[in-house]
């Protein structure tokens, strides 16, 4: 099955270019270099090829706001491994004012995975902040990661089974500084502007990702011409597409 419904992109040209793309076709690219979005966008997240650029991107977002620095620091018990953690910040830097990005969902305060707010207030072990989409006022309180693994036990039967056990847990603020990530990251969600930055693409796939992020190629800004030595497809990728279409 082949899915051919494009549910982000409403602009019929966009989303033809971006499925040139998507298979490795050069002609995809004079569409995107004609009609991208001719200045930096305000207020938009970055969109970095590596972790180290969005890293990089995230502190001086940070760094150009005056005011005093928190420092929310992770609490561990048990065993827990960097594997476990991922890309949670052991050592997370915020500042009132600065920009972030949700990471997970809380029906009841009313915010989701990926939603961008501004930090309005720092305390010890929360934050108050306002959400873009909305303007309302939610605190943000860590949330606990249990870390679990498997066991065989024995039970009254003498019958050998799996159990789950706790061996560790996790507590962090759920959110992000929200200048930028990886565009590994930003798989899955949807942006009405963005900032790309493109010059060190590396992986099959990563120009497609990080240029359907975006609802609009209008909204769309990256800072130099994408040439076609910048498109990665898998040769798998593109034969079993061709299989396809023959």
């Amino acid at each position: 099955m082949q899915l051919t419904n494009v549910v982000r992109q409403k602009d019929k040209n966009f989303a033809a270019a971006l499925n040139e793309i998507r298979l490795g076709n050069e002609k995809g690219l004079t569409f995107i270099n004609l009609h991208k979005a001719k200045n930096r966008q305000g207020k938009a997240i970055s969109l970095c090829a590596t972790n180290a650029e969005a890293v990089s991107e995230n502190d001086k977002g940070l760094d150009s706001l005056s005011g005093k620095e928190a420092i929310y620091v992770m609490d561990k018990t048990g065993r827990v491994s960097q594997s476990d953690i991922g890309g949670v910040p052991k050592k997370l830097r915020l500042k009132v004012g600065c920009r972030i990005v949700l990471t997970t969902n809380n029906a009841d305060e009313g915010y989701v995975n990926g939603e961008f707010a501004t930090v309005k207030k720092l305390k010890p072990n929360s934050i108050i902040v306002k959400l873009e989409d909305d303007g309302k006022y939610v605190e943000i309180e860590k949330v606990d990661t249990s870390i679990e693994e498997y066991e065989k036990v024995v039970d009254d039967n003498g019958q050998t089974k799996l159990e789950k056990k706790e061996i560790g847990s996790f507590r962090q603020l759920p959110v992000r500084l929200g200048y930028a990530i990886t565009i590994h990251r930003s798989q899955g969600q949807t942006y009405d502007k963005v900032n790309l930055k493109l010059g060190k693409i590396f992986a099959t796939g990563q120009l497609y990702v990080a240029l359907s992020r975006c609802r609009s190629i209008n909204a769309t800004y990256f800072d130099h011409k994408i040439e076609p030595k910048n498109l990665f497809i898998a040769s798998e990728v593109k034969e079993f597409y061709q299989k396809l279409k023959s």
